[in-house]
């Protein structure tokens, strides 16, 4: 490698002969390399964030820039596939409850704080961060 290629100024590029006794090399990366090394990762995880959560937001914030309808997000669309899945392992349904209201079936709101978790995460990662929870998901 040459200097004045295009490398990424976020690695070190190091090159070690073969036939260097472990020691050297040790003795090397302690002196060299280390003071170098940031130590903080490029991105913050905060929390422990659940897969299955995030994944039901991405779907509901993919589908509705999509132009699917809240109900079709919810039931599946044409394929009955399942995209907003229960969180809760004792759930009886594989779906996300949605909520009933004197017999009708409240898909809007069930998607909307789906979605609007989804946008928090973009704006999020975009920043650099990812895994904190939205302070309002309605």
């Amino acid at each position: 490698m040459n200097s004045t290629g295009n490398l990424d100024p976020d690695f070190l590029y190091i090159r070690i002969d073969k036939t260097s006794k472990l020691s050297d090399v040790r003795d090397f990366i302690t002196k060299e390399v280390q003071p170098q090394l940031s130590g903080k990762p490029r991105f913050e995880i905060d929390g422990y964030p659940r897969p299955d959560p995030i994944q039901n937001q991405y779907n509901a914030l993919v589908l509705t820039m999509r132009g699917w309808s809240a109900q079709d997000i919810c039931t599946g669309g044409p394929k009955e596939a399942i995209y907003l899945r229960a969180t809760d392992p004792r759930s009886k349904d594989d779906r996300l409850s949605v909520g009933v209201v004197k017999g009708k079936k409240l898909w809007s709101p069930a998607v909307t704080k789906q979605r609007n978790g989804g946008l928090h995460h973009l704006q999020e990662v975009m920043k650099g961060r990812f895994g904190s929870l939205p302070s309002d998901t309605r």
